[in-house]
């Protein structure tokens, strides 16, 4: 038994049997596995409340999916943007979160070995 192990062909499964974006905003996902400093977490957020500032446009245009452990308050500006999934999914529900996004974001400052990445390369995201 390898707990860790990723099935790309589980992956490959999931990933095909999803048909086209529902909408046209760009999906990024970002799954965080714990609140603590090092994910940055709050770096990105406010990062992204930069952004609007800049371009209020892109709120219309992009929508992130934040995949966090318990559910967070996320700032009113990126309220109409940032979507949070809090607590606990099963495999092929997070899988289903990779492949129905465009782009997988991992802001943490270090990792050790990157579930994450591993999976978002599965589900042929970058």
């Amino acid at each position: 038994m390898v707990p860790h192990a990723i099935d790309v062909y589980e992956f490959e499964r999931i990933c095909s049997s999803i048909r086209g974006k529902q909408d046209d905003k760009v999906v990024l996902f970002t799954p965080i596995s714990a609140l603590v400093p090092r994910k940055r977490l709050s770096i990105y957020l406010r990062i992204l409340g930069q952004v609007l500032n800049e371009r209020p446009d892109l709120v219309e245009r992009i929508k992130v999916i934040l995949k966090v452990p318990e559910l967070i308050e996320v700032p009113n500006e990126l309220k109409r943007m940032v979507n949070v999934i809090g607590g606990w999914l099963d495999r092929a529900s997070i899988i289903q979160l990779y492949c129905k996004s465009d782009v997988v974001v991992i802001p943490s400052l270090n990792e050790g070995f990157s579930l994450p990445i591993i999976e978002s390369f599965a589900a042929g995201k970058p």
